[in-house]
């Protein structure tokens, strides 16, 4: 389960496999075109947060990226600048695959 609580909004709590696996079992029916319009309106009428080790998936979908080594954040920033032009070394050596 996940619940999301912010004070003074609306509560909701939804199950994991509601999110993951009914998406996923109606993409094999979907077009491409559905799909993008499918995420176009959940990106605006929901804020999701998505943790990450997989480089592609967070270009994939990610509008905002924070990267974080040993629970620090290192860089934050726009998915294109901090993809495109990393300000930091451990930044960059990481999304060069260097550890």
């Amino acid at each position: 389960m996940m619940h999301c609580a912010l004070p003074g909004f609306e509560t909701e709590t939804v199950r994991a496999d509601d999110i993951i696996l009914t998406p996923l079992l109606r993409r094999l029916r979907e077009s491409a075109v559905t799909r993008r319009s499918r995420l176009i309106d959940l990106k605006q009428q929901y804020t999701t947060v998505i943790v990450t080790h997989t480089l592609r998936q967070a270009k994939r979908l990610a509008d905002y990226v924070i990267y974080m080594y040993m629970g620090e954040v290192i860089e934050a920033g726009t998915a294109k600048e901090v993809f495109s032009n990393p300000k930091h070394e451990r930044t960059k050596q990481y999304l060069e695959g260097l550890f």
